[in-house]
């Protein structure tokens, strides 16, 4: 594992997930900087600690086969928010 994701890792980590989800090239749709209220990028799982610090970070939205994949990614992690609100931790593994 890399001792922090760049912007870049970010994105590219973002879309081969998106694309392993839809069976189907993604496209980068948006990706902003954001500052996370906690230490899990405001995507808690159930059940999980986080620490109340600002956390920098990106917001990455990523289209494939018509649907939009939503990531929240920060230096050490990165979260995919589904449709229904579940939050997956796909990096790292």
């Amino acid at each position: 594992m890399a001792a922090s994701l760049t912007r870049d890792d970010a994105i590219r980590i973002s879309l081969a997930d998106a694309e392993t989800r839809a069976g189907v090239p993604a496209v980068l749709t948006s990706v902003d900087a954001e500052t996370f209220t906690n230490s899990s990028l405001g995507a808690s799982r159930p059940g999980e600690m986080s620490a109340d610090v600002m956390t920098p970070g990106w917001r990455i939205i990523a289209n494939a086969g018509g649907r939009s994949y939503v990531y929240r990614a920060g230096a050490r992690q990165i979260r995919h928010v589904a449709d229904d609100g579940a939050v997956l931790l796909i990096y790292p593994h």
